[in-house]
């Protein structure tokens, strides 16, 4: 459905016109389900979603201006009404266990992006990174425990620590590691 096709129905239901509010109900209904059922596994909740939205946030204020994106303007209505109503919901939730601090999320964020840079890696430049950053050891600490050069633990931690920093660089807007 074109933009115009969707204004002209959303005049004419205005003016009450009941075929154009079932066709409208139609189309809005199955665009919002689509998007939601792309972010939510729950199909109950999605459908009542979609209801709810078209009922409560589209026909009770039909836009006077004109409708340039229609689909987008649906999803935008549906993120903000779905969001709304999870926010609503963790509001009432009674157990501090479901909701994480700022801390443990900081440090969650930190496990993962250190798990995902480091799944390339092999199993002793992860030794040496965990003896060396978690334990303290000094390089040369690290070549005695690992029959190694100093040198070489050295530069296989130089390695992963630029390869994250050139992921932290890829994402500014993230926490840093």
């Amino acid at each position: 459905m074109n933009s115009a096709q969707f204004n002209a129905l959303i005049r004419q239901a205005k003016n009450k016109d009941e075929q154009a509010v079932i066709i409208l109900n139609k189309f809005c209904i199955n665009v919002i389900r689509r998007h939601l059922s792309l972010k939510f596994n729950s199909r109950q909740e999605v459908e009542d979603w979609a209801h709810d939205i078209f009922v409560y946030k589209i026909l009770s204020n039909l836009p006077d201006k004109l409708i340039l994106h229609p689909v987008a303007w649906l999803y935008k209505i549906s993120d903000n009404y779905v969001y709304t109503e999870l926010k609503k919901q963790k509001r009432t939730l009674e157990y501090k266990d479901d909701i994480y601090s700022d801390q443990e999320f900081v440090d969650l964020y930190h496990k993962y992006m250190l798990e995902k840079v480091l799944k390339d890696e092999d199993e002793l430049t992860v030794k040496i990174l965990v003896l060396n950053l978690h334990y303290g050891y000094t390089f040369e600490d690290i070549g005695i425990l690992l029959k190694m050069k100093p040198a070489t633990a050295r530069q296989r931690a130089s390695r992963v620590k630029r390869k994250i920093r050139y992921k932290k660089s890829q994402n500014p807007n993230k926490f840093s590691l």
